[in-house]
């Protein structure tokens, strides 16, 4: 049995399969820039955790809850309202496909569940820094765990190699299903 974490967003969606020592058994970001309405882009999640269903016996899913307020110089209204349609879109879809009602997580409770600290004075940002503490925590279970990486083609830094766009998204989901299974044990 397996758990699956998701940070949905309409750009990115992070998924994150766990087992019940959280450990990462699979992970990928689905990412939905090039599509144009939140149809297609849940069109093209549906595919992914459909093909989840082959290969995984998922029993819980977990996703990162909406923001609940408007908060001015972060998100606006609109983006709010998108957001929030696509994410209870892809709860329905993840549903159907699982048969499994998802369990909304709080951001904040899950990072404190998984006993993260949050530096707000510091040049990284909150992602960046839940990213980092995700890294160390799955190196540390796994000495030969690395976040997949591609060079680059052009420009300046051509050759060097980075992380593929998602990562952080990725951290995140693990986050949410890692956080889930925690706060599951302690209510069942």
């Amino acid at each position: 049995m397996f758990t699956l974490g998701l940070d949905i967003s309409t750009s990115c969606t992070g998924v994150a399969i766990i087992d019940q020592d959280s450990n990462l058994v699979y992970s990928t970001a689905i990412i939905l820039t090039k599509y144009k309405d939140k149809f297609e882009k849940a069109t093209q999640v549906k595919k992914v955790l459909y093909d989840l269903t082959i290969k995984y016996y998922i029993s819980h899913v977990f996703v990162e809850q909406n923001l609940q307020a408007f908060r001015p110089g972060l998100s606006s209204a609109r983006t709010i309202c998108t957001l929030a349609q696509f994410n209870g879109i892809v709860q329905y879809i993840a549903n159907s496909i699982f048969g499994i009602q998802p369990i909304e997580i709080n951001v904040n409770r899950a990072r404190k569940v998984m006993g993260f600290s949050i530096q707000r004075k510091v040049k990284d940002s909150v992602k960046q820094q839940v990213f980092d503490q995700v890294t160390s925590r799955l190196s540390a279970k796994d000495a030969s765990f690395s976040w997949p990486t591609r060079p680059l083609k052009s420009g300046p830094r051509k050759g060097q190699i980075v992380l593929v766009n998602g990562c952080t998204d990725i951290s995140d989901a693990y986050v949410i299903a890692c956080a889930g299974n925690r706060i599951n044990e302690h209510t069942v």
